[in-house]
């Protein structure tokens, strides 16, 4: 595998095309100002550098296009309901639900929101897309070929599609005040506030006027079908839409350290947000170098920016701070319409044409109030959403790109203030050393009512507008020397709720407990430290029960679960055993006995009224009671013997193709990337949550990053599950050449903050380690899945017993590293990887510094080794106990003394060796007879042993320098070379023939 370099250009520059992840390309294309360059390192991931700041964005829309083509024409399709255009009209209810929650107002009012160069931004990103889409109309080999699968192509971008689509966020809480009515319609609603604990403290009553049981099971049908994924099973999709939203099992975590308690000095900012898994990559990852950008970090690849990741001054990360940004109305219908402030008012109607693939076009209306879309109506009522995000300036994610661009505390915090939704928490560290934490989203004044409720759409509960930003908290180089979040309930203690009534709705506190609880204790917290925390898989929860239960140890299997560290790692039996009791036999058994006689409500119960339940006998007793049952059930999912439980056997993760059922048998097996365990749960930070009847990972990570704030090229990400996306490429390689560590995200690359070509190949040096001149030292980039060992020079030399060192000096001088000691380890393999699964793909390459070269290498699995100048790649699918023998020694000074020797006895005048060349001044008549361009005998001798003494090396070059004029040459030889330069050009092509050609 090779490093991908394409350059685009104008359309009015020549080019040539060519294509294919592996391969460089130039691309002529209409749109750009000047030409652009685009670097794919060997992570996958694109460095993009232009010349003019708004090509910066063209190319990046270009890139998404040739990397996720599909994806985000899918995306486009979905946002703007034209599902059905493309896949037929089983699609037709989805794309009407998806138009009720387009944003439909003022365009001049919804750009300026964002910012004075928004739309001219966003203008060129979809340029950039559309660029790409036109030439795949030229070169029908540049389409994905899930286009050809499913027949159809990809459509043309309007700018105002991107901020138009509003499906694609986080939306909260319109379902849970949905399940609150239902609760209230059953006289159940004092169970809502134990089924879901409210913080701060807070009892909620039905809003005046309101009837709970008007409200119809069905009334967010649409609204879930609006933001449902496109799933190519309609009957997958109808049952999503179908299901309860009210999950707060996904989550993000962030922090950020000072420099005064870090290891490094400088301040470590980390980042990982957690969302539904998907194939490909929700996130995509990308560097914007141009005038005023220099910006590295995953954004969407439908969207212009970065919303995670740093510029040359500033670092930023994001989670979800859960503020509340909707309501249900019910409205009383009339005959004319709804009822207002005591009269009628009509429904708004738009009909649309929904385009349907191989049918008649299908006319829909939709049906709005002065609140928002009506998504569902029965004889006597009518529901509309209103929803803060439906307002300009509330495209999910698209306020990045002020803040991105900010290169101070000041600017950034400013740059917040135009960010919408979703509504997040932002950290932020910088080069001088500063920390701070900001959240940031738009939330309605509610005069008379908490947001907890549905409301009646009479006119009496209206928004007073929106608070203004100052109101959230805020943090700046705070004394503690760290801030961190993780989705949970953070306000201070004397944060005035009832003034501002943010949300009272939030994650469970265990992720957040468990940063706090390390970041806390680490004086000198190190960048090792932060990527641990990423993947620890600790439960703060489990601890927590398990302290209450002091008979635990005298149940069935008790003393799996009182010795156990609370670690849920993927080969813990109690960590099964755990995952069973509490999910399928603990929780129920508590919520049926907090429930009595009454129906059990359909959401889990909140862990925080578990630890209540559990301080008295009684719910201890359930407790014991019930983890009888588990303890069979596990037998039946693992086996009989606890020793061979493992709880990664249960809770795996699987990646594959979104159209693998819809592919050919010949594709499919191409299509499935991975299927590997897990640890943790949701409540870990390392968050791997699981929903439904099974233990499979349905969310975790989408992105990780840990920098070290200043030092830019010691940072390190990781993209789920990948960052490219096409199953068949061009040049017939599956998308599992880019799958490796993105499969996994419990493995990291170096996050490349540069990007330098050295000949076809990308030289890149992520300064993990400093070159040493005088040793041979190296740097390993890293590509496998999995667990992996960093190579340094510190692995390979023992100063105490130099014998058994790996890296050995040979007498000629010759350096020869080994990576085994031929022996198997205690654990019983050899090398330095081992996996319990096999590798997708792996890669190891090694950069040497220029003074070294490399003389043969040779590793003990069959795969490819690829030499570029002074980088060694080496590419396998068998990666298990993997070890490699190398040698390299140190460059020579060109040895030119026999040539030097020999061009004097030639009649050179002077031979002079400067640095690794040679001067060479030679007579007049060595080379050429007087007035002839043909070489003498003795010319030729000479050229030849010059070429042979070089033809050894790497790379060589002449410089013929002479002297020449215009005076005009007499005789015979006028009619062949009228003056002296004409002579003199013919010679030179005599020489560069011989020169080239003497081999």
């Amino acid at each position: 595998m090779s490093i991908a370099r394409f350059l685009i250009i104008p359309f009015s520059f020549f080019s040539f095309f060519a294509y294919g992840l592996d391969k460089d390309a130039t691309y002529r294309v209409d749109g750009l100002q000047k030409p652009a360059e685009i670097i794919v390192d060997t992570y996958g991931v694109p460095h993009i550098y232009a010349a003019d700041h708004y090509d910066v964005f063209f190319v990046q829309g270009f890139n998404a296009a040739r990397d996720r083509l599909w994806q985000i024409d899918l995306w486009r399709k979905r946002g703007l309901g034209e599902l059905a255009s493309a896949l037929g009209e089983e699609y037709v209810a989805q794309d009407s639900a998806a138009r009720l929650f387009l944003y439909r107002d003022d365009m001049y009012t919804e750009w300026l929101a964002y910012g004075n160069d928004a739309k001219r931004i966003t203008e060129a990103f979809t340029a950039g897309i559309n660029a790409f889409v036109a030439l795949t109309e030229k070169q029908p080999e540049l389409l994905p070929p899930e286009f050809n699968l499913l027949g159809y192509k990809p459509d043309r971008w309007q700018p105002a599609d991107v901020v138009r689509i509003r499906s694609n966020g986080l939306w909260r809480n319109v379902t849970t005040e949905v399940w609150r009515a239902q609760l209230a319609c059953q006289n159940q609603l004092d169970l809502a506030a134990q089924w879901k604990q409210l913080e701060p403290s807070w009892t909620t009553t039905i809003p005046q006027g309101l009837d709970p049981c008007v409200i119809p099971d069905n009334v967010l049908e649409k609204y879930t079908l609006a933001k449902a994924p496109v799933v190519f099973d309609q009957a997958v999709t109808t049952a999503i839409a179908l299901q309860d939203e009210g999950d707060h099992s996904l989550g993000s975590n962030n922090w950020v350290v000072a420099p005064e308690r870090t290891a490094t000095g400088r301040p470590i900012l980390a980042d990982d947000p957690h969302r539904g898994h998907a194939t490909p990559s929700l996130r995509y990852i990308a560097h914007l170098v141009g005038p005023g950008i220099d910006v590295i970090g995953a954004g969407e690849p439908a969207l212009p920016g970065i919303s995670i990741g740093h510029n040359q001054q500033i670092a930023f990360g994001l989670t979800i701070f859960p503020i509340d940004q909707e309501d249900l109305y019910v409205y009383e219908k009339t005959a004319e319409g709804y009822r207002y402030q005591g009269r009628s008012e009509p429904f708004i109607e738009v009909v649309e044409a929904i385009h349907v693939r191989d049918n008649p076009s299908q006319e829909v209306t939709l049906r709005f109030t002065r609140h928002g879309p009506v998504v569902a109506e029965t004889k006597t009522h009518a529901f509309v959403v209103r929803a803060a995000w439906l307002e300009p300036g509330m495209s999910p994610y698209f306020g990045s790109i002020e803040y991105m661009r900010a290169q101070n505390w000041r600017e950034f915090e400013a740059a917040l203030n135009r960010w919408g939704a979703p509504a997040e928490n932002q950290v932020y560290a910088d080069t001088d050393g500063n920390i701070g934490y900001k959240p940031a989203g738009r939330f309605p004044v509610r005069v008379n009512w908490d947001g907890l409720m549905p409301v009646p759409g009479n006119g009496r509960f209206e928004w007073q507008g929106y608070f203004d930003m100052d109101v959230l908290p805020v943090e700046y180089n705070p004394a503690r020397g760290f801030t961190g979040t993780a989705n949970s309930m953070n306000l201070p203690p004397d944060y005035p709720i009832n003034d501002y009534k943010i949300g009272f709705e939030w994650s469970s506190p265990w992720r957040y407990k468990r940063l706090w609880e390390l970041l806390e204790t680490q004086e000198k917290h190190s960048m090792a430290d932060s990527i641990n925390l990423q993947r620890d898989y600790t439960s703060v929860l489990a601890r927590r029960i398990l302290a209450l239960l002091p008979k635990l140890a005298d149940q069935p299997q008790g003393k799996l679960l009182s010795k156990w560290d609370h670690v849920l790692s993927p080969d813990s039996a109690a960590a099964a055993l755990w995952n069973v009791w509490y999910t399928r036999h603990l929780v129920p058994a508590l919520a049926e006995a907090l429930a009595g006689s009454r129906a059990v409500p359909d959401n889990p119960l909140d862990p925080l009224t578990v630890l209540e339940m559990l301080k008295t006998p009684a719910g201890q007793s359930t407790a014991y009671a019930s983890l009888a049952a588990a303890v069979t059930e596990t037998q039946t999912l693992l086996g009989d013997e606890p020793r061979q439980w493992q709880w990664g056997d249960l809770h795996r993760i699987k990646f594959q193709h979104p159209l693998y059922d819809q592919a050919p048998p010949a594709l499919q097996a191409q299509m499935k990337i991975t299927d590997y365990p897990r640890g943790g749960n949701a409540n870990t930070t390392n968050n791997t949550g699981y929903r439904g009847a099974g233990f499979d990972v349905a969310s975790g990570a989408s992105f990780r990053m840990v920098v070290d704030v200043g030092n830019w090229d010691n940072a390190f990400a990781t993209n789920v599950s990948y960052e490219t996306l096409t199953f068949i490429d061009s040049d017939g390689y599956s998308y599992v050449n880019y799958a490796t560590t993105r499969s996994d995200v419990n493995s990291y690359t170096v996050f490349l903050d540069k990007a330098e070509n050295l000949g076809d190949y990308l030289y890149i040096n992520p300064n993990q380690y400093q070159f040493d001149d005088s040793e041979p030292s190296f740097n390993q980039l890293k590509f496998d899945q999995g667990s992996y060992a960093t190579i340094s020079q510190g692995s390979y030399i023992n100063t105490h017993q130099p014998e058994k060192s790996a890296l050995q000096v040979e007498a000629d001088g010759t350096y020869r590293l080994r990576t085994w000691d031929g022996t198997k380890q205690t654990n019983g393999h050899y090398g330095i990887w081992n996996t319990p699964d096999p590798f997708a793909r792996f890669a190891a390459a090694w950069v040497f510094p220029a003074q070294f070269e490399v003389t043969g290498y040779h590793s003990n699995r069959e795969g490819e080794w690829v030499q570029r100048g002074n980088t060694l790649a080496f590419f396998t699918n068998d990666a298990n106990n993997l070890a490699f023998e190398f040698t390299y020694r140190r460059r020579s000074q060109p040895a030119f003394s026999a040539l030097m020797a020999q061009l004097k006895d030639n009649q050179a005048v002077a031979v002079e060796q400067q640095g690794n060349g040679l001067k060479v001044t030679l007579t007049n008549e060595i080379l050429f007879a007087s007035g002839s361009a043909d070489l003498s005998d003795t010319g030729r001798e000479l050229l030849k042993n010059v070429v042979s003494n070089l033809s050894h090396r790497e790379a060589y070059s002449f410089i013929v320098e002479g002297h020449t004029d215009n005076v005009p040459i007499r005789g015979q030889l006028q009619r062949l070379y009228p003056t002296n330069w004409e002579l003199s050009a013919k010679r030179a092509g005599f020489w560069c023939l011989q020169t080239t050609c003497a081999e």
